[in-house]
């Protein structure tokens, strides 16, 4: 998203031309990255939203003129799978583990102490769902359900463009 400034009013243009650009452009990006770590926390949520918040909104004033808000850092690459959605892969093993049972969410199969077993239902046949579940007495409790990929929908976070508009407007209405 590329905002562009076009002011009409001779004495609001008099005073912009008093402020240094670079003056200005600190404080416009100040405030549109509150608005995006707001955001985060606000429809990512939990621990991970503020986390987002914290260290995946970056900026880049290296041009006084142009400063650009982005996604980086250790989790931005997880701050725009969020956003855009997508395909989750495996990086290390062969399958996901996806937690099916309420006792082991948040959980991964090696952190769990008791013994597991592979289980692989018929009627699904030979390339049907696969578990990791845990035997008891009678029968086989599935914990997690085994997947080679899944598909996360999108939710987006980032501030919309009339959001930006909005705090904009606001931030000239402040200085002005």
């Amino acid at each position: 998203m590329e905002i562009k400034f076009k002011v009409d009013d001779s004495d609001t243009l008099a005073r912009l031309n008093g402020l240094t650009p670079r003056q200005f452009m600190i404080g416009w990006t100040t405030k549109v990255k509150q608005l995006a770590e707001d955001r985060a926390r606000e429809k990512i949520g939990g621990d991970f939203g503020h986390d987002i918040a914290k260290g995946a909104i970056q900026t880049d004033e290296s041009n006084p003129l142009r400063h650009t808000i982005y996604t980086g850092g250790e989790n931005g690459y997880i701050a725009d799978h969020i956003h855009f959605g997508g395909v989750i892969r495996p990086k290390e093993r062969k399958y996901l583990a996806i937690p099916v049972d309420r006792s082991v969410k948040g959980m991964y199969p090696r952190e769990y102490a008791g013994d597991l077993v592979f289980l692989r239902k018929k009627e699904d046949g030979p390339h049907g769902r696969a578990y990791l579940a845990k035997p008891m007495k009678r029968k086989i409790k599935p914990l997690w359900v085994l997947k080679r990929s899944v598909y996360q929908k999108p939710r987006p976070w980032w501030p919309e463009e009339w959001e930006v508009r909005e705090v904009t407007e606001e931030l000239f209405r402040k200085i002005f």
